[in-house]
């Protein structure tokens, strides 16, 4: 079973960000992190859907996305 984190579709999670985010440079930031990837035993994993774990972004990222499910 898949964790939240790894399955969050990030084409509408940026589509929530952009409703609330005016700054346009803040967004393209959000992206590069969002597509950021990382290493996986030793080779270079580009992220296509998922938030980064392990920090403090994964759990607001998660929120940001389960308050339009919400609302």
């Amino acid at each position: 079973m898949a964790s939240y984190f790894e399955t969050v579709h990030q084409r509408l999670l940026l589509q929530c960000m952009r409703r609330r985010v005016q700054a346009g440079r803040f967004v393209d930031l959000f992206l590069q992190i969002l597509k950021a990837g990382g290493l996986d035993h030793g080779l270079f994993m580009a992220s296509s859907e998922g938030v980064p774990q392990g920090g403090v972004l994964s759990p607001l990222l998660s929120n940001i996305m389960l308050h339009e499910f919400d609302a």
